[in-house]
């Protein structure tokens, strides 16, 4: 998939962040935006500037989920990730290895103790951040970050250009506290999300599944985002009795990451000849939707960082809770359903059967247009 934007089609905002960060590399800067600015972009940007640069120093990507990980490996030239390690947080942590420059994305996610670690471990800091994708309970509170990084360069992008107008509008329905203080300039184009009721689990998912499937092309994935593993389990065993792929495996949900909890799933799909392909927690391949049609498959979390031409969040019904942790706040299925609706690039669909969850209720009809599967105008 083609994330990375090339250098002549930054915006000036962008196009200054970078120059900046690359000339003032001894100093701290903190990259800040809107989900869909380019914090990951302008950070990948720097690294393969820092690379072509004879500095001397040595420079490590850090960021939270392997997912994210892969995609920067993806984004970067042959020349610039000889010269840079990229790796998780977690790797990171285990890594006695001291770089020069650490460049730290999605900072928002980290406790403040790791924070404060990474802080005073390295000479200078290149991080991005938005507090209102902040999604993990144990997490840094913005004042907390201010505090450890209160010397730092601030990079704010004014510009959104992953997201259109209505999408814009139904994430900051659901979350207001993301809305900018200023109106931002967003992509202009009047495509609107879809909506699909449907008469029962079984026909939504099959129904969700065919239109991923025919949306999906090479270098134009589709990818089904889920609240929880349980769901996405569910979902592969209702398409697996339709389709009569066979028993799918269990899910690993109690394997660590690093051993690749989705693996035998993957192997299971891919032995039916699917187009599905789960993605995150250290399985699955980013670049398989380079010369294939892929629909990936991920929870909420995992598609943190990420962006997708067609974005599917099923199952969206009254009695599902956007955020599996017990007790989940109304503040934190906010955030999370916020981060899952700005991974759309151009179409997202939101779907349920039964009674709807309350988000749905909440969104401007005029920013939504109905879909049906025996009924497509494009």
């Amino acid at each position: 998939m083609k994330w990375m934007v090339p250098i002549n089609q930054l915006d000036a905002t962008q196009e200054r962040a970078i120059s900046d960060i690359v000339d003032n590399v001894r100093d701290d800067h903190l990259v800040s935006g809107f989900a869909g600015s380019g914090k990951t972009i302008v950070l990948t940007h720097v690294v393969e500037r820092l690379a072509a640069l004879p500095l001397g120093r040595t420079v490590c990507f850090a960021t939270f989920t392997h997912a994210l990980k892969d995609m920067v490996t993806s984004g970067l030239s042959a020349s610039a990730l000889r010269k840079t390690e990229i790796m998780t947080f977690d790797a990171l942590a285990k890594d006695g290895t001291v770089f020069d420059v650490l460049i730290a994305d999605e900072l928002q996610d980290l406790k403040a103790q790791r924070i404060k670690k990474v802080v005073g471990r390295y000479k200078s800091i290149v991080a991005a951040a938005d507090f209102n994708q902040r999604i993990y309970r144990f997490a840094a509170k913005r004042n907390e970050i201010d505090e450890l990084i209160d010397d730092a360069s601030v990079h704010q992008l004014g510009e959104i250009h992953r997201i259109n107008e209505n999408i814009f509008q139904i994430a900051t329905t659901i979350h207001p506290d993301a809305a900018p203080k200023r109106e931002p300039q967003i992509r202009d184009d009047d495509e609107k999300a879809r909506y699909y009721e449907a008469p029962s689990r079984r026909e939504e998912f099959r129904a969700i599944y065919a239109e991923a499937s025919r949306l999906a092309a090479p270098e134009y994935p589709s990818a089904v985002f889920f609240p929880s593993k349980k769901v996405m389990k569910d979902f592969i065993d209702v398409l697996a009795t339709a389709h009569s792929w066979g028993v799918p495996p269990e899910l690993e949900s109690n394997a660590d990451e690093w051993e690749g909890p989705y693996d035998a799933m993957n192997a299971f799909l891919d032995a039916e000849a699917t187009e599905l392909h789960i993605f995150g927690s250290g399985s699955g391949e980013m670049a398989r939707s380079d010369d294939e049609a892929v629909v990936y498959l991920m929870t909420y979390h995992s598609s943190k960082g990420l962006d997708f031409p067609n974005v599917f969040l099923p199952h969206l019904t009254d009695e599902t809770s956007l955020e599996p942790m017990k007790n989940a706040k109304d503040e934190e299925e906010r955030r999370l359903f916020f981060v899952a609706v700005t991974r759309a690039r151009q179409r997202l669909y939101l779907s349920f059967h039964g009674t709807p969850h309350r988000f749905l209720e909440e969104i401007p009809w005029e920013y939504v247009d109905e879909f049906s599967p025996a009924r497509r105008s494009y």
